[in-house]
């Protein structure tokens, strides 16, 4: 998160409620830097799941 957020995690849920339908993704791995829009069909998790607890690698598919 970004410095001075105080706020809680944000959900997959929160984001559809404002109207978004997907993530876009950037791997921070050393020397990787895939990217990818990841529509939220897609993700193997639930709207309750926290965008900062998925973890994977745009280029490798999700973990």
């Amino acid at each position: 998160m970004k410095k001075g957020y105080s706020g809680p995690p944000v959900t997959i849920a929160d984001l559809r409620r404002i109207g978004l339908s997907a993530i876009e993704v950037i791997c921070s791995a050393p020397n990787c830097w895939h990217a990818a829009r990841v529509p939220f069909e897609q993700l193997s998790v639930s709207d309750s799941a926290y965008v900062v607890d998925l973890s994977f690698c745009a280029g490798l598919g999700s973990q």
